[in-house]
C-alpha cells in the first residue's frame, strides 16, 4: 500500500523504503528488476539493513498500523 500511495505524489526529493516484498505479492526477481531500473537512472542513493535504533522507531510506528506485512521486516530484524 505504501508504494501504491506514491502515485499520488507530484514530487519527492528522497524516499526510503523498508521491507519491500514483505507481502509476498512480488517475487525477488521482480523486485530486483524494478530496483535495477531505479539504480540505472541514478535513483538509488544507498541501501542498508535496519539499525536497532530505526527498528525500534518503526516498531513504535507499527503499533498504529494494522497490516501484517508491515511488521515482517521488523520481526526479521
Amino acid at each position: 500500500m505504501g508504494l501504491v500511495a506514491l502515485d499520488d505524489l507530484e514530487t519527492a526529493d528522497c524516499l526510503g523504503v523498508f521491507g519491500y516484498g514483505s507481502d509476498g505479492e512480488l517475487t525477488l526477481d521482480e523486485l530486483e528488476v524494478r530496483f535495477e531500473a531505479i539504480a540505472s537512472r541514478d535513483g538509488l542513493l544507498d541501501a542498508w539493513g535496519l539499525t536497532p535504533h530505526v527498528r525500534n522507531e518503526l516498531e513504535d510506528v507499527l503499533a498504529h498500523v494494522e497490516t501484517e506485512a508491515s511488521g515482517v521486516p521488523i520481526e526479521a530484524a
